[in-house]
């Protein structure tokens, strides 16, 4: 079987979870950016030149860290796709995810793991391909309120399909049974487990700047 997780940040947790499905499949890991987004926990290519689509070889090389490809170790291959920006109405971006779909559909199952409002426009490219939904939150972290009802709208959406999900907190799962209690075959409680790529990095690059 051949899985694509295409991860919308959540590198920490998505790295580790190619890994370990990897044993058990064929996998493909795809991070997903924009330009005008380009870091997340432990993936910072703020400095590298790239332009909007699949990344090649040798810039996906760059933008990932000596720790991350020391962690996958060459055990699965890794991708980088940049959108052009985080706007679900932008022209350029439904382009993209056209181009993406392409890539995608060579795929067995698709996993989406945390939300963009990009999968509503990859699905539309693959309407009868198998999906797996990973839900992070429910609700968006403190300094994201703004983006709460959209983020809110796309979860109910992924819950209401009939696609599996995956969610990582217990008191998310718990709540979501709660709301929607004719779903629960389709909903899965499988906590994130340690973020064992952290283990790669050593103290001192995670100590705050001193002032």
């Amino acid at each position: 079987m051949k899985v694509a997780i295409v991860s919308f940040g959540h590198a920490d947790s998505a790295i580790p979870m190619a890994k370990w499905i990897s044993e058990k499949a064929e996998v493909e890991l795809f991070f997903t950016f924009s330009l005008n987004k380009r870091k997340n926990n432990v993936i910072d290519f703020e400095d590298v030149n790239v332009t909007t689509g699949l990344q090649d070889k040798e810039t996906t090389e760059k933008s990932f860290s000596e720790e991350v490809k020391e962690y996958v170790n060459g055990q699965f291959p890794v991708h980088l796709f940049i959108y052009k920006n985080l706007k679900l109405k932008s022209p350029a971006n439904w382009k993209l995810s056209k181009r993406f779909a392409k890539i995608l559909r060579k795929f067995d199952v698709i996993h989406f793991n945390g939300k963009n409002m990009a999968i509503l426009q990859l699905k539309m490219f693959m309407p009868f391909k198998k999906f797996v939904f990973t839900i992070h939150d429910l609700e968006n972290h403190t300094g994201e309120q703004a983006k709460n009802v959209v983020g809110r709208n796309l979860n109910k959406y992924i819950i209401k399909s009939k696609s599996p999900i995956v969610i990582q907190n217990k008191t998310d799962y718990n709540e979501v049974l709660e709301m929607y209690p004719t779903k629960k075959q389709k909903i899965h409680f499988i906590p994130f487990g340690i973020l064992e790529i952290y283990r790669h990095y050593k103290n001192e690059d995670f100590k705050a700047p001193e002032h």
